[in-house]
C-alpha cells in the first residue's frame, strides 16, 4: 500500500460521495490554509499579525459563517453536546426526496481531530444526537466574517489534494 492508496469505506463511497464530498474537500482547503490560528484588529480591519496582545479569538460560529458564505450553505446555531456550536448543512447525494436531514458539514468539530468533519445525521447514529439546532446567534463578529471571507474568496481551493 506504498502507493498512496487508501480504503474507502461505506460512508465515503455511499453516503458523501458526490457533492458532499466535494464541498467537504473545499471546506477543508478552506480552513486548512485561509484560517490563521489569529488575527490582529487595526483601525484598518481585521488582518494577520505578529503582536498577541491584540488578538480575537476564532470561533465555530464566525469560521462556520465564513466557510457558508464562500461555499454558499446554510449556517445552523445550536449545541454539540453541552457546548455552543454552529455547522453548516449540506445536501447529501440521495436524501433529497427520502425526508432524511441533511448532512453536517462542522468545520471546526469541538475536541476532535480533524478539524473538520463531514457528519451523516442519521438518527441511528450517536453523532446525530450530539448536533441539535437552537436559535440564531445575535453575538456574531461580523467584521471577522468579513475579513475571512475575503481572505478565502481569492484563495486557490486545490493547494491540497486528498489522497484518492
Amino acid at each position: 500500500m506504498g502507493d498512496g492508496a487508501h480504503v474507502i469505506g461505506y460512508a465515503e463511497r455511499e453516503i458523501h460521495a458526490g457533492r458532499s464530498e466535494q464541498l467537504y474537500d473545499l471546506a477543508v482547503n478552506l480552513v486548512t490554509f485561509y484560517v490563521p490560528t489569529w488575527w490582529l484588529k487595526s483601525a484598518h480591519g481585521w488582518r494577520l499579525g505578529s503582536s498577541a496582545n491584540h488578538t480575537a479569538e476564532l470561533r465555530c460560529h464566525e469560521i462556520a459563517r465564513a466557510v457558508g458564505a464562500v461555499l454558499e450553505l446554510e449556517v445552523v446555531d445550536g449545541h454539540y453536546g453541552r457546548v455552543e456550536h454552529s455547522w453548516l448543512l449540506t445536501p447529501l447525494a440521495w436524501a433529497r426526496d427520502s425526508g432524511r436531514p441533511q448532512a453536517i458539514l462542522d468545520v471546526y468539530v469541538p475536541g476532535r481531530l480533524p478539524m473538520v468533519a463531514l457528519v451523516d445525521p442519521h438518527f441511528a447514529l450517536p453523532e446525530a444526537h450530539g448536533y441539535t439546532p437552537g436559535t440564531l446567534r445575535d453575538d456574531i463578529d461580523r467584521d471577522l466574517v468579513d475579513a475571512l471571507v475575503a481572505q478565502m474568496m481569492y484563495a486557490p481551493l486545490d493547494r491540497r489534494e486528498r489522497p484518492r
